[in-house]
């Protein structure tokens, strides 16, 4: 808090002014001789209303109403759930005079935006935080087979709801699943369609995208126990591949 004596000269003799300043808050009392002490409340920097955002990979878009008396405004950027700030990127930060502003490199998790109007020296309360989940990459699951795992014929048919391989994908901020594929290898031989007689790798195209589903005969292994990589890729709006591979066995 700030304390300023102000001295004015006025038609009844001298009047003393005291300023107290406190973030967000200012007021003002003069006294004046015969006249008494009148508090004289300077008004509080308005609170920015709500806060808009926008994900799109790595970049956060973040829009607010402009507040009255504001000449600027600071964004503030929280782990979510979290007292901790970090440190906002380029294009916002500093004070801004727009009513929007995109934060670039904005690393992977979950984030909280709040914006705080400012005049001159003075700032205002921060605004309710938004949430902001930020993922570059795409994520891809397999339910069905699970790694490391053993299956017998039985166990096979158990796995999806159809037998064969199923799973999951999750596109990253701002972007959709375009493509899910697979392809499968056993020892030095991979499968084309029909056996495991291709000598280089082939990948084939999965049912559905963010729910994937491979229809797959146990009786497309041969008999016998064998050991097996699946490997399933997934292609993202931007054209951007994850690969997620899944070591497994069978025996029948």
């Amino acid at each position: 808090m700030t304390i300023r004596t102000v001295q004015a000269v006025a038609a009844a003799g001298l009047a003393v002014g005291v300023l107290v300043c406190s973030p967000g808050i200012a007021r003002a009392g003069w006294t004046a001789a015969g006249r008494g002490t009148v508090p004289v409340a300077a008004g509080r920097m308005p609170v920015v209303g709500e806060v808009g955002i926008q994900v799109a990979a790595a970049k956060v878009t973040i829009a607010w109403p402009a507040a009255a008396h504001a000449t600027g405004y600071r964004v503030v950027r929280y782990a979510a759930g979290t007292s901790t700030t970090a440190v906002v990127g380029a294009g916002c930060s500093g004070v801004l005079t727009a009513t929007t502003c995109t934060e670039t490199g904005v690393p992977d998790g979950t984030w909280e935006y709040a914006v705080r109007a400012v005049r001159n020296s003075w700032s205002g309360a921060l605004s309710a935080r938004v949430p902001a989940a930020v993922a570059t990459t795409a994520a891809v699951t397999t339910t069905f087979p699970v790694d490391k795992a053993t299956y017998t014929t039985s166990a096979w048919a158990g796995g999806c709801p159809s037998p064969g391989f199923c799973g999951t994908s999750t596109p990253a901020s701002g972007q959709s699943i375009t493509k899910v594929e697979y392809s499968l290898q056993s020892g030095t031989k991979f499968w084309n369609g029909n056996n495991f007689n291709a000598g280089s790798e082939r990948y084939f195209t999965a049912s559905g995208t963010t729910n994937w589903s491979v229809p797959f005969a146990v009786t497309n292994f041969p008999t016998g126990k064998g050991t097996y990589t699946l490997s399933v890729r997934v292609t993202a709006s931007s054209g951007q591949t994850t690969t997620r591979t899944t070591d497994f066995t069978v025996e029948r």
